[in-house]
């Protein structure tokens, strides 16, 4: 009789004196699913509804968990195959019972589902049914599998009774057997001849009768392998026997590339994680060759004022803290924006060891992958390395997130969102940057009134300004392809007007220029090639207007990369007549275009990125908002305050708002003359 003793009789008391607390574990034990074990019934089940049976090996914990985390295979055998995909040996003979049960209760230790099988190894069943059934209970036991598995046919019927009489389900192994393979003369297909296919019918018999659940055939012809599926009414399970089979296993590392000695034909690579993780151990090295990792966000800090006694403690000075603080402090980064240009521009700047940079974006997949795997940036261009996979990145949805891994302001923000996000992108650029005057925001978007909106949340003396035709493309989440190099200029900082409300306007511009000098070096440090604008922000802004009010909407009317406009004499025209009137609407408000001639430049910038798809482009393609309106639309606007009928802009705006229109490059030159006849019915109502 169980005994309680009186602390045990108190709790009891407590338990039940409270209704609450029996209803809340009631509550709390029928909420526990019951994971069901699968077990030689469900086996015979499924093969009964004539659906095959999927096998793995596996050899350790991890791979077992993998295994049952896809919820796709039935069974896992643990395989003497270890003697060669993990201890590295030539073949299986040399496995020990010591061996196969250390990887059985390895594999079996975090199944909670699975069925799971053992290998006898060679010399552990051979010489007597008495040893075959004492090392199967051992491998039951202590190996903790459900069944085990033995090589041989008719000759080993008898130990497969044994076994079977001892309680313990039995998997047979015909074919190919590999423990035998010397005597067979190697690694060599069997029963290709009608006597050998006949002699392996009478062992799946042989076997079926001694009492095994399932046979595994390997390295038998398909029809042979067939033949012996109809011969018997246990499941067959083929490696290297064909389609017709009851089902089909792989050993685990052949599967994803982690056993490289050979393959053999049976196999097939179904993702290769062996190339995955030679890439992974040279961006491991590279990065700690740079200091690059560990980077902070794996680093361990002192409790708070700790570090500062410690310094105190071991000689160093005031001046020398303040020295090294100052060296070893990282350059406090935040992109604002996802798309591919923030991607590319987050990627350059992290890939330097002196930044610690976020992407802010509320793409969530892009901002999953980039924590997960890191940024992946390829590049198809001559200076840069075909493909880099960045780790160091980090990213978020929320800006209090950057601050708090910063321990304080970020020192600068880059706007990468488009025209239309650019109020939300104030408020977080607000949040990161916090009321710190040494913190800067920089913006390098497309269209007008950005920095105005970003002034209005930061102040004019905190926004920085510059232009960009570097073209970028998103391949998917966490891919991002720099698919042209152009120009990157920042502006004269002298030619902001602070307002007269300013307290120091003077020291505020120099605090701009000096922030200007740093934010070119960084970039500079990045690979970008950056210059200082010699005229004023406003010239900038609308030459990089004209740029993309030609390239943007043509190639998304289009449905071409950037390069493909300089093929169509219709498209060249549009060009011509687009900058022509954008600029008599710059010259109309009195502003000078940095460029003499403003049409070459923008023939230059197709050239430069002519295997970019536009952020226009890529927009339609993918069903979202486009930037016309803030580009496009912008000019038509300037040009009703300055009286000018902008109708090649008019007419740009209303084709891509119709929405008739489907990108087809086949369908180019068609769709450039069909927008060349509206220019002209436009211009005759003009």
């Amino acid at each position: 009789m169980l005994r309680l003793t009186s602390v045990s009789h108190r709790a009891v008391g407590r338990v039940m004196s409270s209704p609450s607390n029996v209803i809340r574990r009631i509550r709390r034990y029928s909420s526990v699913s019951h994971v069901k074990r699968t077990t030689i019934y469900d086996l015979k089940k499924k093969y009964a509804e004539n659906k095959p049976l999927t096998l793995v090996t596996s050899y350790s914990a991890y791979e077992s968990t993998l295994i049952e985390k896809s919820d796709a295979i039935d069974a896992i055998l643990v395989g003497d195959s270890c003697g060669m995909v993990v201890a590295g040996g030539k073949n299986t003979t040399g496995v020990t019972m010591d061996d196969m049960v250390y990887h059985c209760r390895a594999a079996s230790s975090s199944v909670k589902k699975l069925f799971v099988i053992g290998d006898m190894p060679f010399g552990s069943f051979e010489a007597s049914d008495e040893e075959a059934v004492r090392n199967a209970i051992e491998l039951v036991k202590r190996g903790r599998v459900d069944a085990v598995k033995l090589e041989g046919g008719t000759r080993m019927a008898k130990r497969v009774q044994a076994i079977t009489d001892a309680g313990i389900a039995v998997m047979g192994h015909i074919g190919l057997t590999p423990q035998s393979q010397s005597a067979m003369g190697g690694f060599r297909v069997q029963g290709r001849s009608v006597a050998a296919a006949i002699d392996l019918i009478k062992d799946a018999k042989a076997l079926e009768k001694a009492g095994c659940f399932a046979i595994v055939l390997e390295c038998v012809p398909e029809f042979v392998a067939e033949a012996i599926t109809a011969n018997v009414r246990i499941p067959t399970i083929g490696i290297g026997a064909g389609n017709k089979t009851s089902g089909q296993i792989l050993v685990f590392q052949d599967m994803f590339g982690l056993f490289s000695d050979f393959q053999p034909k049976f196999t097939k690579r179904f993702r290769d994680a062996g190339a995955e993780i030679v890439e992974g151990l040279k961006d491991f090295s590279a990065e700690v060759a740079s200091r690059a990792f560990p980077a902070s966000q794996h680093t361990y800090n002192m409790l708070p004022g700790e570090e500062e006694k410690l310094r105190r403690s071991i000689g160093l000075s005031n001046r020398d803290n303040t020295q090294t603080q100052h060296e070893i402090r990282k350059r406090r980064i935040a992109v604002i924006g996802g798309g591919a240009m923030g991607s590319l521009f987050a990627g350059r700047l992290a890939l330097r060891n002196q930044n610690d940079v976020w992407i802010v974006s509320s793409w969530r997949d892009h901002v999953r992958a980039i924590n997960s795997d890191g940024l992946e940036l390829r590049s198809p261009l001559p200076a840069d390395q075909p493909s880099q996979r960045i780790r160091t990145l980090r990213a978020t949805d929320s800006p209090s997130e950057v601050v708090q891994s910063f321990g304080g302001p970020a020192d600068l923000a880059l706007v990468m969102v488009k025209s239309g996000q650019t109020d939300v992108a104030a408020l977080k650029a607000a949040e990161i940057l916090g009321a710190t005057q040494s913190s800067f925001a920089l913006t390098l978007q497309n269209g007008l009134g950005n920095a105005e909106i970003l002034a209005s949340r930061l102040g004019a003396h905190r926004v920085l300004q510059g232009i960009t035709s570097h073209g970028a493309m998103m391949i998917s989440a966490g891919i991002v392809e720099h698919t042209g190099s152009g120009f990157l200029t920042l502006a004269n900082p002298s030619g902001i007007h602070l307002g007269t409300n300013h307290p120091s306007p003077e020291d505020a511009l120099k605090a701009m220029l000096a922030a200007t000098d740093s934010t070119a070096n960084l970039l500079t440090d990045a690979g970008f090639k950056v210059d200082r604008a010699p005229t004023n922000m406003e010239s900038l802004v609308w030459g990089k207007l004209v740029v993309n009010s030609v390239i943007n909407p043509l190639t998304a009317l289009m449905g071409v990369k950037n390069g493909e406009l300089l093929r169509h004499p219709e498209a060249l025209y549009i060009i011509h007549k687009a900058v022509d009137e954008a600029c008599r609407v710059a010259r109309a408000r009195g502003v000078e275009l940095p460029w003499s001639d403003p049409f070459e430049t923008v023939v230059e910038v197709i050239r430069q990125t002519s295997q970019n798809k536009s952020s226009m482009l890529q927009d339609v393609l993918r069903g979202q908002d486009t930037e016309i309106e803030a580009i496009n639309g912008a000019i038509v606007q300037e040009a009703k305050r300055v009286g000018i009928d902008a109708y090649v802009n008019k007419s740009i705006v209303k084709s891509l708002h119709r929405g008739q229109f489907r990108p087809d490059p086949s369908n180019a030159a068609r769709l450039a003359a069909e927008i060349v006849q509206e220019l002209t019915e436009e211009a005759n109502v003009s």
